[in-house]
């Protein structure tokens, strides 16, 4: 029986309890069998983007999931020393030994599903992953037109109001953001001065 794999990248700068809430339901609600959260290197659609060192989003991922045997951190994106497209992480996965024995699940806001026409390959990412669409509000979205109803899966996940940026802003108020992410990060941006 084949495996049931999510991957779930992102910028991660930093990671929070959005997130990780996000895969918690994800995980539940479609049984998979784990999810792998890929820190993206250089993401292609948010460019001039002045993001955290690279190993310092990898050590924030894998605190915030480390009490989560079914989450791993890959950090495929991160060595890449080109932009991050999805359409080849999911040709590697694909083509790796892990997918020899699973099939995977990319998982993406609403806002990116929007998006998805822009992205490269758009259409053919279907072809290597079923996507996995979590609400950001309580608007309806729109399918695009080259995915059929059998490439796209949508969770019903508590819609959580805080972003990465949110959080990035709060840190250089000086105000507290113990609610939003979870401790071992809220140490780490505090060890390394991040955000100032």
């Amino acid at each position: 029986m084949r495996r049931k794999v999510g991957l779930f990248g992102g910028t991660f700068d930093p990671i929070h309890l959005g997130h990780v809430k996000i895969a918690e339901t994800i995980h539940r609600q479609l049984q998979l069998d784990g999810i792998i959260f890929l820190p993206s290197g250089i993401p292609p659609h948010k460019t001039g983007l002045q993001l955290s060192d690279n190993l310092i989003r990898q050590k924030m991922v894998e605190a915030a999931i480390a009490t989560y045997p079914f989450f791993s951190c890959s950090d495929f994106d991160l060595n890449r020393k080109t932009p991050s497209y999805t359409i080849e992480t999911l040709r590697h996965f694909y083509h790796s030994a892990l997918g020899r024995t699973a099939d995977f699940f990319f998982i993406m806001g609403q806002d990116s599903l929007e998006n998805l026409a822009s992205w490269r390959y758009a259409a053919k990412l279907s072809q290597y992953a079923k996507l996995i669409v979590y609400p950001r509000s309580d608007d309806r979205f729109e399918c695009p037109s080259f995915l059929g109803p059998e490439d796209l899966i949508t969770v019903n996940a508590e819609i959580l109001q805080v972003s990465s940026t949110q959080i990035r802003q709060m840190v250089r108020a000086g105000q507290d953001i113990s609610q939003f992410v979870p401790e071992e990060v809220g140490k780490i941006i505090a060890t390394f001065s991040l955000y100032r």
